[in-house]
């Protein structure tokens, strides 16, 4: 089949926009996957991972000018390499319009689709997608001028706050206000860059957005530090990778990929710590490292599965803070992303 590339514009659209686009695509094609051999068999016969991408964005999905891709999105990708193939390299991203991903999930074009996409009940229903898990949550927050000296949205009684033209940032900032007994004056602004004209010349206090797109505009406004996003969510939208629906096997790996990257980061077990704790007196971390029983056996993959992924890619806090944390440019805090023993929504069952 013919590949289909889009170009997405960059980030300077919110993501929410982005995410919209791709839904729209899915709700058209909702038609049940036809029977076709298991994914999981034809990536090991293939030797790589076709990675279907529907968006380029700081921080989850980059291209380089020599064509190295890098990014939270790609990351998973190169994890779920590492854990079947053996070979964190072996992945191929390939850019997919929003418009056809469906089609490239259920044709086999792609094995999955990285690109975060809002898991919600009507949508796993009624498209021919899963949702294997939650890897990012999404946070609809709020950017202000540190010279305000405002240090949380409660603070912004009576302000003006620029939002894009979105019904779901509309409700998420209305609801926050309102439950909060706070007035304040909605700016909609059709325009990405005439929202952050408005911000910038003091037409509104205060840009909401989503977090991810507050922190790489903070990154392109003159004196960013200047600048800081509030510590509230407005809101949390779960986003996770999808896969064609009735691929009970591929399900499971990327499932419990997930599960292992977070349950790694809960039990300490990082890049750096990964061959030493092969010994540890801990019996679910030799469990998830291979020394001990075999919980790739019912995945269909090696023993070492975990293992391979972790010393690869590092567990969840690794790729979060290399590509999205303060490792990166965009230094974007955890919060919702935060393990839940520290106030984040993160947790995962033990690989037993």
């Amino acid at each position: 089949m013919k590949r289909r590339l889009a170009e997405l514009g960059g980030w300077r659209r919110p993501a929410s926009m982005l995410i919209a686009l791709v839904l729209g695509a899915l709700a058209a094609n909702p038609a049940a996957a036809q029977d076709k051999p298991a994914t999981l068999e034809r990536i090991l016969a293939r030797g790589h991972i076709i990675c279907g991408l529907s968006r380029t964005a700081p921080g989850f999905a980059a291209v380089d000018a020599r064509g190295h891709w890098s990014g939270f999105d790609v990351d998973f990708c190169r994890a779920l390499a590492a854990g079947v193939l053996g070979n964190p390299d072996a992945v191929k991203p390939l850019m997919i319009a929003p418009s056809v991903v469906t089609t490239a999930l259920n044709s086999g074009e792609i094995d999955i689709l990285a690109t975060g996409t809002a898991i919600s009940l009507t949508r796993e229903t009624s498209l021919a997608i899963r949702f294997p898990g939650v890897l990012y949550h999404d946070a609809t927050a709020l950017l202000v001028k540190r010279a305000q000296g405002v240090t949380s949205a409660r603070e912004l009684s009576g302000a003006s706050i620029c939002i894009a033209n979105n019904p779901e940032t509309i409700q998420a900032v209305a609801s926050f206000f309102k439950t909060h007994g706070i007035r304040h004056e909605a700016v909609v602004v059709e325009k990405w860059e005439e929202m952050v004209q408005a911000y910038t010349s003091g037409r509104c206090v205060a840009l909401g957005a989503d977090a991810a797109v507050l922190a790489d505009l903070r990154l392109r406004l003159a004196g960013s530090s200047e600048h800081h996003i509030l510590p509230e969510a407005l809101a949390i939208t779960m986003l996770g990778p999808a896969i064609r629906r009735g691929d009970a096997a591929w399900y499971d790996v990327v499932r419990w990929s997930i599960h292992a990257l977070v349950a790694a980061e809960q039990l300490g077990i990082s890049s750096t710590r990964v061959e030493s704790l092969k010994a540890s007196a801990q019996l679910d971390i030799r469990r998830m490292l291979g020394t001990e029983g075999d919980i790739g056996k019912p995945l269909g993959l090696r023993r070492e599965w975990a293992y391979k992924m972790l010393k690869s890619v590092g567990n969840y806090g690794e790729l979060y803070e290399r590509n999205l944390g303060q490792r990166s440019v965009l230094k974007l805090e955890r919060r919702a992303n935060e393990l839940w023993t520290k106030g984040g929504l993160m947790v995962a069952p033990l690989l037993r």
